[in-house]
C-alpha cells in the first residue's frame, strides 16, 4: 500500500536531494577556484613566456569553465526535478493522511448558486477537489472541477472504465503531473495554455508576405551585384543594399513586435511539446479502453511530428536573438521577417490540432486524478450505475474528507426522503 511505501520513498528522495545539493555546491566552489587560479595562471604565463601563451592558457580555462557550467546546469536541473518529485510524493501521503496544510493552495470556491457544491464541500478549501486534484495543468484542473460540479453526466459509465484502466498506471500519472508543474515552474502552479490560445487567435499583418518578397528580392540582387563587382564589373551593390536597409528599417517595428511576441511564446509551445510528446508515447494509449482518449495523438496528427518543425524554427530564432548574430543575419537577408512568416504558417497548421490535443490532455489528467484516489485507497469502490429501481443502495458509506470516518449503510428508494439530524451529522 502507498501509505506504507511512501515514507520510505520520501526518505530515499531526501538522501538523493542532499547528494545533488552537495554536488551543486562543490561545483560552485570548483568554478570559482577555476576562474581565480586560471586567471592568475594566465597572467603569470603571459608575463614569463609571452602574451600568446598567456592568451592560450586563458582560452583553455574558458573552455574548461564552459564545460563546468554545462555540468552544473544539469545538476541544478536534476536537483530541481528531485525536489519537485519529492513534493509530489509528499502530497500523495498528505492526501492519505488528510494533511490539508501540505496539499498546497486550495482551489477556488464553488460557483454562486450551485445546487450542492457548498453543502457537500465539492470545491474550495479542504474540499473534495482539494483532496483529489493531482493535475499539473490548468486544462486538467478545469476538466476535473467540471466533472465534480456535474458537467457531462452522461459520460460517467465510460469514465469509470477509463479510471479503472489508469489505476495501475501510477508512473504515467506522476510523470504527467511532474511535467506540468515543472513547466509552470512550481509545485503550487499549473501549466497554463492561455498564451498558446492567444497566439493561435492573433492576427499577423498580411503585408508581411509582400515585404518578404520585396526585401528578399533586394537582398538577392545585392548578392548578385557584389559578385559582379568582385569579378571586375561595376560596383552597384551599395545602391540596392541602401534601398534594402531603408525599407527594412522602415517596417522593422511591425516585424520586431510580431517576431518578439511569437518568440516569447516558444517557451509555452516547447513546454506543450514535452507534455504532449510524453502522453503520445505512453503505452497506456494502446489499451482498448483508453485508446479513444489517445486518438488525437495518432497518425498524421502526432504532436511529436507536427511540433518538430517548431523546434527547428525556435533554434533558428535563438540565433537572431543574439545581438551580434541577429544584426549580421538581418544585414544579409530579412531573417526576422522570414522567421515571423514561418511561425505564422506553423500557427495556421496548429490551429486545428492544438484544441483536440489539449482536450485529450485534460481528459487524461482528470481521469488520472480519479485513478490516483483508487490507487491510494485500495478499498475504493466503483459503484454500479443503473437506470431505474433503487436510487441509492450503499454499504459502509464513508465521508471522503475525514481521516477516520465511520461507515454507514444507506438505502433510498424512489419517493423517499432521508433526514440527517444531529449537531455533527447535519453539517
Amino acid at each position: 500500500m502507498l501509505s506504507e511505501t511512501l515514507p520510505a520513498l520520501l526518505d530515499r528522495l531526501d538522501r538523493h536531494t542532499a547528494v545533488l545539493d552537495e554536488r551543486s555546491s562543490r561545483l560552485s566552489r570548483i568554478r570559482l577556484a577555476l576562474v581565480l587560479s586560471g586567471g592568475l595562471l594566465a597572467i603569470i604565463v603571459g608575463n614569463v613566456v609571452g602574451s600568446g601563451a598567456g592568451w592560450s592558457v586563458a582560452l583553455i580555462v574558458l573552455i574548461a569553465f564552459a564545460g563546468l557550467v554545462r555540468i552544473h546546469d544539469r545538476v541544478e536541473a536534476a536537483l530541481d526535478r528531485a525536489r519537485l518529485w519529492r513534493s509530489l510524493q509528499a502530497r500523495h501521503l498528505a492526501r492519505i493522511e488528510r494533511d490539508w496544510d501540505t496539499l498546497g493552495p486550495a482551489p477556488v470556491g464553488p460557483p454562486a448558486g450551485h445546487a450542492y457544491a457548498s453543502d457537500l464541500d465539492v470545491t474550495g478549501d479542504r474540499s473534495l477537489l482539494h483532496l483529489l486534484d493531482t493535475t499539473g495543468t490548468v486544462v486538467g484542473h478545469r476538466r476535473l472541477r467540471g466533472w465534480l460540479l456535474g458537467d457531462d453526466p452522461d459520460g460517467r459509465t465510460i469514465r469509470q472504465e477509463r479510471v479503472q484502466a489508469l489505476v495501475r498506471q501510477r508512473r504515467l500519472r506522476d510523470r504527467l503531473a511532474l511535467l506540468g508543474h515543472e513547466a509552470a515552474g512550481s509545485i503550487d502552479e499549473r501549466w497554463d495554455d492561455t498564451p498558446i490560445h492567444a497566439w493561435l487567435t492573433a492576427e499577423t499583418p498580411p503585408s508581411l508576405r509582400r515585404w518578404a518578397v520585396v526585401l528578399g528580392g533586394l537582398s538577392a540582387l545585392t548578392f548578385v551585384l557584389v559578385v559582379v563587382a568582385l569579378t571586375g564589373g561595376p560596383s552597384l551593390w551599395a545602391y540596392s543594399f541602401a534601398l534594402y536597409a531603408v525599407l527594412y528599417l522602415s517596417m522593422m517595428g511591425s516585424v520586431a513586435s510580431v517576431f518578439d511576441k511569437a518568440y516569447d511564446l516558444q517557451k509555452a509551445l516547447s513546454q506543450a511539446r514535452v507534455l504532449l510528446a510524453f502522453v503520445e508515447a505512453a503505452p497506456a494509449g494502446r489499451d482498448p479502453v483508453l485508446s479513444p482518449v489517445w486518438a488525437p495523438f495518432r497518425g498524421e496528427r502526432s504532436p511529436r511530428q507536427r511540433l518538430g518543425r517548431l523546434r527547428r524554427i525556435v533554434d533558428a530564432a535563438s540565433i537572431a536573438r543574439n545581438d551580434i548574430g541577429g544584426v549580421i543575419l538581418n544585414v544579409l537577408l530579412p531573417y526576422n521577417l522570414f522567421l515571423t512568416i514561418a511561425l505564422d504558417r506553423l500557427r495556421a497548421q496548429l490551429a486545428e490540432l492544438v484544441d483536440p490535443w489539449l482536450d485529450a490532455l485534460a481528459e487524461i489528467e482528470a481521469l488520472s486524478a480519479l485513478a490516483a484516489l483508487a490507487d491510494r485507497q485500495p478499498d475504493t469502490v466503483f459503484p454500479d450505475l443503473a437506470d431505474g429501481g433503487t436510487l441509492l443502495d450503499a454499504r459502509d458509506l464513508r465521508h471522503p474528507l475525514l481521516r477516520d470516518p465511520v461507515g454507514n449503510d444507506a438505502t433510498l428508494e424512489r419517493g423517499e426522503v432521508i433526514i440527517v439530524t444531529g449537531s455533527n451529522m447535519s453539517g
